[in-house]
């Protein structure tokens, strides 16, 4: 269980630093911060767009992840119920179909 902890978290961060590093930077916004950082100033970067993607991001994130239980358990329902057999609750079938739909 610690292991998984750990994996998952590890994941966790590398996923979240990859989406963070895709992110576009404003040349201009990013040459009067550097402008400003030499002249000892202190400046406020203009982060509104890349919080707004870093949200649209979370946004399908927790979508997939309340829908894929949703349409796989439906999936696993229609194709391994038909060809169940007398010992098993659902057949290979529904097995395979969900694993494609991943």
């Amino acid at each position: 269980c610690i292991l998984l902890g750990l994996a998952n978290g590890i994941y966790v961060t590398m996923d979240t630093s990859l989406a963070v590093d895709t992110l576009e930077v404003d040349e201009e916004d990013e040459q009067k911060h550097d402008e400003e950082r030499l002249d000892g100033k202190r400046s406020q970067r203009s982060h509104d767009g890349a919080a707004q993607l870093l949200g649209v991001w979370g946004v399908f994130g927790f979508i997939g992840s309340a829908l894929g239980p949703l349409i796989g358990g439906m999936t696993l329902l229609v194709l391994g119920k038909k060809d169940a057999g007398p010992t098993q609750f659902y057949s290979m079938k529904g097995y395979e179909g969900v694993f494609l739909l991943s």
